[in-house]
């Protein structure tokens, strides 16, 4: 068990236990999991706080103590023999500290299992919990044996422990070179460790089969859905902030509802806001899932679920959710853009796509290290990607390789389909039919504008103000290219997500890598 509790923060006690049994114990039926979470929180005293959320700084829940002990029962879960913990009462006071010990020593003695902790600066009642103590100095062993006999050691060599003086606190000056003549460390460490007597060895029980795949995607979607409804800031807080930004833009381009035809480019500018302002929100996704990933690392490592469970666990939950966020932002477009209902449908499925995309190139930026560099590489790429969808500058006005970003990010796929959905059912009445040649003011596209010049002039159908748009932004086009576009989208997105869930695995099978203790000096 690592140093910090590394917990879910909007999940219960309770809730956390019944994951790690339907994890460790899939052989137990329904209620004999019941029974079992029942035990782990009465055997470390988390009845009275089961349905306690977690919490963290910016939420309240469990206290420090009670984040240990509930740390220590998923521990337990596995029933193991060997449980290693490291600094268990480090943040704590000495009460709940010397609580913790008392805890571990009646663990140890029910199950069977040895307990093994790293402790700095332990008060007197905490040391007397242990049946053996390890002091360690410079790599070497300054003492090894029961906790009843260090003080007798100590005075064999000369060190009488002063009246109310804390023995581990004596001993761990004694072997500090900082603190004491370097003749007393190598003393301590000269006179070795006392005559243990070595219990007799027995066979260790095989290990329960561990949980299937489909099991662990099975429980995890049921964790990140019930994560996702309890925590509003993974998508409720985007849903609504999608729709209030796209209706305050949707008020600003009040008059580009009108079918008219100086208002036709105004709509295009409306639209642009519409695809790239909500994908913004995927910051939110960076910073939260790489908070996540400390926790996922432990889980991983302790053996709960494989990688491969979590990510599919994610993306189940995620994709319906894709399709929330967009009809929140499409929504407020579609009633106060004026925009026509009839490609409603097709619209919706490319935009979710294209959410999604953004979405996976999130989760990638989350696994780096620092939050802060995910976050201002997504930005880049969110920048990027409004930059080369079309609008800004012509694709064969820029040099490559920057040209390759108009095909690589989405943007401008979806900016191609989006406008096909808007402009296509869209007819412009100031603006007639014409046989091209007929007359001097017939455009090509075949359309005129008797009362408007041609600097607002774009077409009659909205095939033709599609091809008139091309002719300054080449994304445009009357052509059906949805199909292809949102193809192109999907490639896109899967192959983000493949590159997540490979990072996931690398990060959870990552361990530091052990150096040799400073050999001492002859």
């Amino acid at each position: 068990m690592p140093r910090e509790d590394n917990l879910w923060t909007t999940i219960t006690a309770r809730a956390h236990i019944a994951l790690a049994v339907a994890c460790y114990q899939p052989h137990l039926d329904a209620a004999a999991r019941e029974t079992k979470i029942d035990e782990l929180l009465k055997a470390t005293g988390m009845e009275s706080c089961q349905h306690t959320r977690a919490g963290d700084i910016l939420r309240p829940g469990l206290s420090g103590g009670q984040r240990r002990r509930l740390s220590l029962a998923l521990a337990l879960v596995k029933e193991p023999k060997l449980i290693i913990l490291d600094e268990p009462t480090s943040g704590l006071d000495s009460a709940a500290a010397a609580a913790i010990t008392k805890l571990l020593g009646d663990m140890a003695a029910r199950t069977s299992a040895a307990i093994v902790c790293t402790i700095h600066q332990p008060s007197a009642a905490v040391l007397a919990g242990f049946q053996k103590v390890f002091v360690l100095s410079e790599g070497r062993t300054a003492y090894f044996g029961p906790t009843a006999q260090l003080t007798p050691h100590m005075e064999k060599l000369g060190f009488k422990l002063p009246q109310s003086c804390n023995p581990a606190e004596f001993v761990l000056d004694l072997v500090s070179k900082d603190i004491s003549p370097r003749e007393t460390v190598d003393k301590m460490l000269a006179a070795g460790q006392p005559a243990t007597t070595i219990p007799p060895q027995t066979a260790l029980a095989p290990p329960v089969a561990a949980t299937g795949l489909a099991v662990q995607t099975w429980v995890l979607t049921r964790r990140t859905l019930s994560q996702a409804f309890s925590d509003p800031t993974v998508y409720l807080v985007r849903m609504v902030m999608n729709a209030c930004m796209i209706s305050f833009f949707g008020v600003i381009y009040i008059e580009s509802a009108q079918e008219v035809n100086p208002q036709a480019q105004f709509r295009l500018f409306f639209l642009w806001w519409v695809l790239c302002v909500p994908i913004s929100l995927d910051l939110i996704t960076v910073f939260l899932l790489n908070l996540e990933l400390k926790t996922v690392k432990t889980e991983v490592k302790n053996g709960m679920y494989s990688p491969i469970a979590y990510v599919l666990s994610n993306t189940i939950v995620q994709l319906p959710f894709m399709f929330a966020l967009t009809l929140c932002a499409i929504l407020p477009a579609f009633a106060i853009g004026g925009w026509s209902f009839d490609n409603f449908f097709t619209f919706l499925i490319s935009y979710a796509c294209m959410a999604w995309a953004w979405e996976c190139l999130a989760q990638l930026m989350s696994l780096m290290s620092n939050p802060v560099l995910g976050m201002l590489n997504f930005v880049s790429a969110w920048s990027a990607g409004i930059l080369f969808c079309g609008l800004v500058f012509r694709a064969e006005d820029c040099i490559w390789p920057l040209r390759a970003l108009v095909y690589i990010l989405p943007l401008s796929w979806q900016f191609n389909s989006a406008a096909y959905d808007v402009f296509m059912p869209a007819r412009y009445s100031d603006a007639e039919l014409c046989t091209p040649g007929s007359t001097p003011q017939c455009t090509s596209f075949g359309y005129v504008c008797p009362n408007l010049t041609s600097l607002y002039c774009f077409g009659h159908t909205g095939a033709q103000v599609l091809e008139t748009l091309h002719l300054s932004y080449d994304t445009l086009d009357s052509k059906d290219t949805r199909a292809f576009n949102v193809s192109m989208i999907l490639v896109f997105a899967v192959f983000l997500k493949l590159c997540y869930g490979l990072g996931v695995w690398r990060a959870t099978r990552a361990t530091a890598s052990l150096r040799s203790p400073p050999m001492a000096a002859l």
